[in-house]
């Protein structure tokens, strides 16, 4: 029994490593600052090409030096390594054991994929985050509103209809006028959509659709990885009651209905940016006013959570 037991501890150390097995001992790291400049690492000099290198360092625990030399400015920085994800993944690929094995590797260490470095701010510091320092520009959108959170108020409905449901498709043009401020006009559409992935769906009992059609426009800042919009909106509300096609064993309470109201609200977007272009969101928009004369007042809401990707061009 002890000699499996050796072999069994012997096969984990040896081939369940995963920082070793995936790591290689090479890493991209970027270097970006807003002016030209040179960067000196070790003994290689790199020249900006539109204000971006891509270098291929090795990893190491020790932090990776680069001097930066813009003009009559010139910085050193220190880049400090970290645990990379391929050491942590040891604890779900093998109980922590392949981290006896990386625990002395230089591949057990990555550096941050992108760090942001301004010469001209006289500081030693590093930022691994910047937003966008787009003026004057505009950025096409495209999002997927994945859940979305339904709070209506039909016409001829005693009670408020509450529902959620996945999918919906939104597009949007922005508008720099000012470096980290931008106007935004947007056009999207929600769903309840009952499942989170595309499929054909046979329902055999009474449901509920809702969707949400909308145009709307915001003002938005950027702080930090996020940006925080506000602004007004105009949407088309629909409810609809279904009932299970002929032949179900489940008799219908009521008859099928459906109700559409146009909508005047607010409109409050957060976006939380992991890159470049890559985005989450998080949208709340509140309908106050509603073209209808059996409710014209009446609060209504949309929660939506989605993603998104900005394409920036001049």
């Amino acid at each position: 029994m002890a000699k499996y037991i050796i072999l069994f501890l012997a096969l984990a150390f040896g081939f369940s490593s995963c920082a070793t097995i995936l790591n290689g001992r090479k890493e991209r790291v970027d270097i970006i600052t807003p002016v030209p400049a040179r960067a000196v690492v070790g003994q290689d000099t790199f020249h900006f090409s539109d204000s971006r290198i891509r270098l291929r360092v090795d990893r190491s625990e020790q932090p990776l030096v680069v001097k930066l030399l813009a003009g009559d400015f010139a910085n050193e920085y220190h880049v400090f390594s970290r645990n990379s994800f391929a050491y942590w993944l040891n604890l779900y690929a093998n109980y922590g054991l392949g981290m006896i094995v990386d625990f002395n590797s230089p591949r057990r260490y990555s550096y941050p994929r992108r760090v942001y470095l301004n010469p001209l701010d006289g500081r030693s510091n590093y930022t691994l985050w910047q937003p966008p320092l787009h003026d004057q520009e505009f950025t096409f959108r495209i999002e997927i509103p994945y859940i979305n959170l339904f709070h209506l108020r039909p016409d001829f409905e005693p009670n408020i209809r509450a529902s959620g449901g996945f999918w919906g498709l939104a597009i949007g043009l922005d508008y720099y006028h000012q470096p980290q401020q931008f106007l935004s006009l947007n056009l999207g559409a929600q769903t309840n959509f009952i499942v989170p992935v595309p499929a054909v769906v046979d329902i055999q009992q009474e449901y509920e659709v809702m969707r949400s059609e909308s145009v709307s426009f915001t003002n938005n800042h950027w702080l930090g990885r996020f940006t925080v919009g506000y602004g007004l909106s105009f949407s088309n509300y629909t409810w609809e009651f279904r009932s299970p096609a002929f032949g179900s064993p489940i008799p219908p309470t009521r008859r099928p209905a459906e109700r559409a109201t146009l909508a005047i609200g607010l409109e409050m977007p957060v976006h939380f940016y992991t890159g470049d272009h890559f985005y989450f969101k998080f949208l709340y928009r509140p309908s106050f006013w509603r073209f209808s004369r059996i409710r014209p007042v009446g609060y209504e809401h949309l929660v939506s959570l989605g993603f998104g990707w900005d394409i920036f061009f001049r």
